[in-house]
């Protein structure tokens, strides 16, 4: 089972002929012999899939099989998180193994090898697909998973790109951007959407579960419990 969660989904990358081609945030896989997380949000954003940093496998391109189900590839080997975002003192137990760049200045990145290059480069089908949303209190209509029922209703939310920030760069408050993400997307725009629109199709016609997950983690007190509650939200659903 994999679970592509991301407030990107679909940002924009070259391929070998030099085209712009569709690649998500980040996935998480569930059967992976090993997982990790890559974190392309450069925004310095309150990441809204912080909630299962050390359980996440990046992911950095969908693929729609014959089947027109998607199948998610990575492209790195290593988890890249923000040094604020880790537990005090636990990048110092792993200095061994880890390269931590620029750790004096705001949005401080750390980097561990976790995985093979073997299993960034093997397709894994998704399963879930969920917007992280970071900024939502969660009430009856509002809970912590839900699920979309339309390609559009998913469109709109992805579009808009929602993201507390919590003002570790230049940003702060409630921003918006083309699908949560300042690079690719807004730059090839048309292109994107083509991409957008025959991916989410096929996301809903194979079955995929598509919704949002409300983790709070922009919220100021839900930092730790938001996140925590969401986590154990999506067990129930898998039925991990």
């Amino acid at each position: 089972m994999r679970i592509l969660g991301t407030s990107t989904a679909l940002t924009l990358k070259r391929n070998a002929e030099g085209e712009p081609a569709s690649a998500p945030a980040f996935t998480l896989d569930v059967h992976a012999p090993s997982m990790r997380l890559d974190d392309v949000l450069d925004q310095g954003q309150a990441e809204a899939a912080a909630w299962s940093r050390p359980g996440l496998l990046g992911a950095r391109a969908i693929e729609l099989d014959e089947d027109g189900s998607p199948i998610g590839f990575g492209t790195e080997i290593g988890a890249f998180l923000r040094l604020d975002d880790l537990q005090p003192g636990y990048a110092y137990g792993h200095l061994d193994r880890s390269i931590i760049m620029n750790p004096n200045q705001v949005n401080a990145r750390i980097v561990f090898p976790v995985t093979t290059f073997n299993t960034v480069i093997t397709g894994h089908k998704i399963d879930y697909i969920l917007y992280a949303n970071n900024y939502e209190e969660i009430d009856d209509d509002h809970p912590v998973i839900e699920k979309f029922n339309t390609p559009e209703w998913a469109l709109d939310v992805f579009r808009n790109g929602a993201v507390m920030s919590k003002g570790t760069t230049t940003s702060t408050g409630l921003v918006h951007s083309y699908f949560a993400n300042i690079f690719g997307p807004p730059e090839y725009r048309e292109i994107h959407e083509n991409i957008a629109k025959n991916h989410f199709s096929s996301f809903f016609k194979t079955g995929v579960f598509v919704g949002q997950m409300r983790t709070r983690l922009g919220i100021r007190g839900y930092e730790v419990s938001g996140p925590a509650e969401a986590a154990k939200e999506l067990l129930k659903i898998i039925g991990a």
